[in-house]
């Protein structure tokens, strides 16, 4: 007996529930995404210009490579009379 209770209670409810003429809830649309604009590359700083090389160079140099030759120049010079030399006598 309480099935039956049981059983024409959910059928009336079903009946009434789907008997309504209220309508459905239209579907939520979701928001339209709206994407942000891609910020704009900042420009490459300018590479300045390279200073144009000077006329004429400095004179940094010194003359201590020739002061080095001439005195090995010297020494061969003196080795090589002292062999003519000895040959000689």
């Amino acid at each position: 007996m309480i099935r039956a209770l049981i059983l024409v209670g959910l059928l009336a409810f079903f009946a009434t529930a789907c008997a309504t003429d209220t309508p459905e809830p239209e579907p939520v649309k979701p928001a339209p995404v709206v994407q942000p604009e891609p910020e704009p590359e900042p420009e490459p700083e300018p590479e300045p210009e390279p200073e144009p090389a000077p006329a004429v160079l400095p004179k940094t140099a010194s003359p201590l490579p020739a002061v080095g030759l001439v005195g090995l120049l010297a020494f061969g010079l003196a080795g090589s009379v002292r062999v003519l030399r000895r040959r000689l006598q």
